[in-house]
């Protein structure tokens, strides 16, 4: 109800599964009415012209992942050391490191096909039931793909922007084709609540970068996803205050974390 703007008794208050302190408190504090906020995607994808390895190993008492990817123009690798909270990983090597890298990524990313995969999404609607709100997701904007993914790390992308923009706005063009193709795929999809990227640095953005190449995003995939009664909304919760007017203007239904100062730019 919140999420639509109805009217509510009292504020919700919703976690991640793995923030959650398991047992006794977590009885507790869903016995109080804390809902769960899941992840969980409706699509499948597949790169039917590239070969993928990956090779775990040990060092430093930590696990490594490589993996290599081997187009039919070249081949990339990128490293990942596991081990950090909530299962996640810590990206150690990036896929470009030169400019040759170029037309591999390009083709990785022209390679990707899509398809629907709704199934997992029904099962957990099914045997969570209201407990829950389940949430897909289109991946990340078609700029912060490149700032955030894997591609490349945020300190090479502010300079690849200096030096090599036009190499980077065709992985941004291949990026925002792919995007467009699962639109409809997740419009037609069980989910009601639809994330579209996140974690944007305003510091690195700009107004003037975010209203070009993230806001026209949101825009398009939300008329997409509006005209199938679904909501979407983004992952803010760096500073926002640069970004604020311009997040203001945009067709998204909701904000899906802000972190409130004293530890951001901005209060509630």
């Amino acid at each position: 109800a919140a999420l639509r703007g109805e009217p509510v008794d009292h504020v919700p208050l919703c976690s991640y599964p793995g923030l959650l302190p398991r047992g006794e408190r977590e009885r507790l504090l869903r016995n109080e009415g804390l809902g769960i906020f899941h992840r969980i995607g409706v699509l499948a994808s597949e790169s039917r012209n590239v070969t993928t390895t990956s090779t775990t190993y040990w060092e430093g008492g930590r696990q490594w992942i490589r993996t290599t990817f081997r187009t039919p123009v070249g081949e990339v690798t990128e490293t990942l050391r596991t081990g950090g909270g909530y299962g996640t990983s810590l990206r150690c090597e990036f896929l470009i490191k030169r400019p040759e890298d170029y037309k591999s990524i390009l083709f990785l990313l022209e390679d990707e096909c899509y398809e629907p995969n709704y199934g997992p999404f029904l099962e957990a609607q099914e045997a969570l039931g209201e407990d829950i709100i389940l949430r897909a997701a289109i991946g990340l904007e078609p700029l912060q793909a490149l700032i955030s993914g894997h591609i490349m790390s945020m300190e090479d992308f502010c300079i690849e922007w200096m030096d090599r923009r036009d190499e980077l706005l065709k992985l941004y063009e291949a990026i925002a084709a792919n995007r467009r193709r699962v639109y409809p795929l997740i419009a037609e999809s069980p989910a009601e609540c639809v994330n579209y990227g996140g974690n944007v640095v305003a510091e690195v953005v700009g107004p003037e970068v975010f209203r070009e190449y993230y806001v026209p995003h949101y825009n398009e995939a939300a008329e997409v996803l509006h005209a199938r009664g679904k909501l979407i909304g983004c992952h803010f919760d760096g500073n926002c205050r640069l970004l604020a007017e311009a997040i203001a203007g945009t067709d998204l239904d909701y904000i899906e974390a802000f972190t409130p100062a004293p530890d951001s730019d901005m209060t509630v």
